[in-house]
């Protein structure tokens, strides 16, 4: 009984198991992506990682991922510095913060429902449409304290949609690793 709790020696990596190891997160799947009328069938069975740096999905879904999520990580950073501007009660910037995690959290279940019933297409431009909006119109409406939070709030909303999206995008799209 004693013999068994005793843990085992563990056995070195033979340079075969080793390459078995990077060999096993190399092969990605063939897949087929099918929203609103479009389909996309990728076969990357034979692809290594490198190839797939140098395909243009991967930088498509980069590319989209980068640009959507810098201005919800930018309102994160800058939403007190540019608030207490027009705002100066510390409990504002309490009630706001209150308000907007809540939001943000909510978002995480909220729009993968949305995806679910719209499709990708659909629900990913209604994340960048409001977003959009948000971003072009936040200057004017700083001074407004409930229309500035409402703002911060949608603008966390959308980070969070951003970060629920694209996880099930690509596994759709690289197929399971």
């Amino acid at each position: 009984m004693w013999a068994e709790a005793v843990p085992k020696k563990r056995k070195s990596l033979s340079r075969e198991n080793t390459q078995k190891l990077f060999d096993y997160g190399r092969a990605l799947r063939s897949a087929t992506v099918s929203d609103d009328g479009v389909t996309i069938v990728t076969d990357w069975s034979n692809q290594n990682k490198v190839q797939t740096l140098y395909s243009y999905q991967f930088w498509y879904t980069f590319i989209m991922l980068v640009s959507s999520v810098t201005y919800g990580f930018f309102t994160k950073i800058t939403f007190k510095a540019y608030g207490s501007q027009y705002h100066s009660l510390p409990s504002y910037m309490q009630e706001l913060v209150g308000f907007a995690f809540p939001v943000s959290a909510f978002s995480r279940f909220f729009w993968p429902l949305v995806m679910d019933r719209i499709g990708f297409q659909k629900t990913y431009g209604t994340v960048l449409a409001i977003q959009i909006f948000l971003s072009f119109t936040m200057t004017m409406i700083s001074p407004i304290g409930w229309l500035y939070k409402l703002y911060i709030g949608l603008s966390w909303g959308c980070e969070g949609g951003h970060f629920a999206l694209f996880p099930p995008l690509s596994g759709l799209v690289y197929g399971p690793v």
